[in-house]
């Protein structure tokens, strides 16, 4: 139910963002809900172990973690990814240009806070339009 109500609400954005430049009909709406596919969302959570303290430690992991995430993107296999802003339990956001939630786990048990116990995740299929973009 999440899911349809997340689709429905990038559906909404995005439409209200199109429709300013052109109107929007049914028939528009399905021709561009018939171009959507399936991604993997990763949701990012705190993990059992907490982050190192020591700063040179966390800089360096965090610097990996990066790469790796700019890395995955470059290959097309990331789409967009980003921090959650909020302190929390919530840590982070991935989605990913895969469906198969076997190489999706692969790639994200290499990061290195996921591999250190430092962040645990979530994967769900999701559904969205390619093209879709965030603003700048």
């Amino acid at each position: 139910m999440k899911l349809i109500s997340a689709l429905i609400i990038v559906c909404l954005t995005t439409l209200s963002l199109t429709a300013q430049t052109q109107k929007v009909t049914f028939e528009s709406v399905q021709q561009t809900l018939a171009k959507g596919k399936q991604y993997t969302l990763a949701i990012m959570k705190k993990g059992p172990k907490p982050e190192p303290s020591d700063p040179n430690v966390k800089g360096k992991m965090l610097m990996d973690h990066l790469v790796r995430l700019f890395t995955l993107k470059e290959e097309g296999k990331l789409v967009v990814f980003g921090p959650v802003t909020k302190e929390g339990d919530y840590q982070g956001i991935a989605i990913f240009n895969l469906t198969d939630e076997t190489e999706v786990r692969k790639l994200l048990e290499a990061d290195p806070f996921i591999h250190d116990g430092n962040l645990v995740y979530e994967l769900m299929p999701w559904f969205s339009i390619p093209g879709f973009t965030l603003p700048e």
